[in-house]
């Protein structure tokens, strides 16, 4: 039965990731080049998209700016 327990996975196109981080395109892209955001996954040829999971551990990682 644990079986049916799995997670599924959940993935999230450019918009939807936009509306999670306050970032523009350009920054997004460019953090990921730089190894800052996860990489994204290639669904098909013209599809690219995050694993939700991987964006909320990176939001959780997030260290508060001027904080204590």
């Amino acid at each position: 039965m644990e079986s049916q327990k799995e997670f599924q996975e959940r993935f999230i196109r450019l918009p939807e990731l936009q509306k999670l981080l306050p970032l523009g395109k350009s920054t997004i892209w460019a953090k990921v080049k730089q190894g800052e955001l996860p990489s994204p996954v290639k669904i098909s040829q013209r599809v690219t998209a995050w694993r939700y999971s991987d964006i909320v551990t990176y939001i959780n990682n997030l260290k508060p700016k001027g904080g204590a």
